[in-house]
């Protein structure tokens, strides 16, 4: 009823890596609610690829949503938001290049030559406080 198939050529899964999730139904649990739990296994990394986000809307229907995502995404990969909770397992996935890059004296090397650093300023709003003027290259 099954072929036989080669799996040789299929990169091994690296040696400690893995991830788990599973969930109880709230039959199950003393709150009567379900319970979710996820843990992806994820390796402490510099830099890190997990943002913590808190976002609330606040209109007729208010709207909470709390977890963690990769820079840029508007949404939690591995969060919930009182009503829905979500989480992911490790997908194996090449999500991030790491160079060293190399800043001296307001300049930066580059293919053996050394550029001067564009400069700009960005103003941060804080929240209950002044914005903060930042200086970035």
């Amino acid at each position: 009823a099954f072929k036989k198939v080669d799996l040789s050529a299929i990169p091994k899964i690296p040696k400690g890596d893995g991830s788990n999730w599973w969930a109880v139904h709230g039959k199950h649990t003393s709150t009567g609610k379900p319970l979710l739990v996820g843990d992806p296994h994820l390796s402490i990394r510099i830099p890190n690829f997990w943002y913590e986000i808190h976002g609330t809307l606040r209109d007729s229907q208010p709207f909470a949503l709390h977890g963690v995502a990769p820079p840029g995404i508007p949404a939690t990969l591995i969060g919930q938001n009182g009503k829905f909770a979500n989480s992911i397992t490790l997908a194996y996935c090449d999500v991030e290049d790491v160079f060293l890059e190399r800043v001296k004296d307001g300049k930066y090397l580059h293919k053996g030559e050394w550029h001067r650093c564009n400069l700009r300023s960005e103003i941060i709003k804080v929240k209950n406080s002044e914005s903060q003027e930042c200086l970035c290259r």
